[in-house]
């Protein structure tokens, strides 16, 4: 059985649709389950460099319901690490029509979000926005091709239908009665899987809506590894790299630096000494600097306790700079960072209510 007659089949057993486990279901399960992914596997390591990922790191699976059977099963692909499962992250999959009518091949993106170490419902204002803001991100992709719709019916009321039709950009929609051949299928495939590699790209460097900055997901994903070993966090494969990480801090360094001169100022890099990063001297005065550079938005910011304290007793001697939407791209084999907006914060007052702990040290008892 080859994929269009797996998704066929279904189609044909969701007009018998029930939520009991009867031979239907049964079938149904096993080729969501097991036929339509182990067909999708032959297409692994095509799909996985479509969106840039390891094929290792590419999941395949499909889900129809644990004990009750669901109106709407599915089958999608994913990475591992950024979507470790439907409710998180951004992913492709086939949704099909609780009637039978047809099935649709979706970009789309879990309804939760991973917030100190739960999973939290989002809301219909805050999908909206990231529908809002992937499809302009992908607007000449989703143009070039006619094939393609905006909006997702899947013809039930029930409230996981309703949460994935809120959490779809965009899907191929395919009537049961003209499936596409096994050609085109797969060539749909890979056009979902490199715009799914956009919206992860994007995702790494922190310029999807709603999402910390790289710094601080990064940092909270580490405190939480640490303190909850074994938990599956989603996100762990959006951490930049060590030259990455390097290449953005040295240009926001570099854009600080020119400007402070442009404003009189002579500066002195102190980072590898000091709680703060430059010195700056003007007609006498001194000025202690911080710098942050980000591939994200402006947003926030990642402080050391020691930062926090210095800043604050050095207030109003003292700045920030922040170099955000620094842009990264591949140089003879290294990071290369260019571009990005500064912001100057001088004096810098710390507002207290602004700071939000990351982790904490607790000191135990001793027996």
């Amino acid at each position: 059985m080859d994929l269009r007659e797996g998704l066929s089949s279904v189609l044909a057993l969701q007009a018998r649709y029930t939520s009991k486990n009867n031979a239907d279901m049964e079938l149904r399960g096993h080729l969501i389950r097991d036929v339509i992914p182990d067909r999708l596997a032959e297409l692994r390591t095509s799909l996985a460099e479509a969106a840039d990922l390891e094929a290792s790191d590419l999941s395949i699976q499909g889900k129809d319901g644990v004990g009750r059977k669901s109106e709407v099963p599915w089958v999608r692909f994913a990475s591992k690490e950024k979507s470790p499962s439907a409710t998180v992250g951004w992913y492709v999959v086939w949704l099909f029509r609780r009637d039978g009518a047809g099935v649709y091949l979706a970009l789309a993106h879990g309804s939760t979000t991973f917030n100190g170490g739960s999973l939290i419902a989002r809301s219909d204002e805050d999908l909206s926005t990231l529908m809002k803001w992937s499809r302009a991100s992908l607007g000449p992709g989703l143009l070039a091709n006619p094939g393609l719709v905006s909006r997702v019916h899947l013809g039930s009321t029930g409230a996981l239908a309703l949460a994935y039709e809120k959490s779809c950009v965009t899907a191929f929609y395919y009537p049961a009665q003209s499936l596409p051949n096994e050609l085109d299928l797969a060539r749909d495939a890979l056009t979902m899987a490199g715009l799914l590699g956009r919206l992860y790209g994007a995702e790494k460097f922190g310029q999807t809506p709603l999402s910390p900055s790289p710094e601080v997901r990064d940092a909270e994903t580490a405190v939480t590894e640490i303190a909850r070993p074994n938990a599956a966090l989603p996100g762990q494969g959006f951490a930049l790299t060590g030259p990455e990480r390097k290449a953005v801090e040295l240009h926001a360094m570099k854009l600080a630096i020119e400007h402070l001169e442009s404003l009189g100022h002579t500066v002195k890099d102190v980072s590898a000494s000091e709680s703060f990063d430059l010195l700056a001297k003007n007609n006498g005065v001194e000025l202690k600097v911080e710098v942050k550079g980000t591939t994200g938005g402006l947003g926030a910011i990642l402080l050391t306790s020691n930062e926090v304290e210095l800043h604050k007793q050095a207030s109003p001697a003292n700045a920030l700079i922040v170099v955000h939407s620094i842009i990264l791209s591949d140089l003879y084999g290294m990071p290369h960072a260019s571009e990005g907006e500064l912001r100057l914060w001088m004096p810098w007052v710390i507002d207290e209510r602004r700071l939000r702990s990351i982790t904490f040290s607790y000191q135990l008892d001793e027996i």
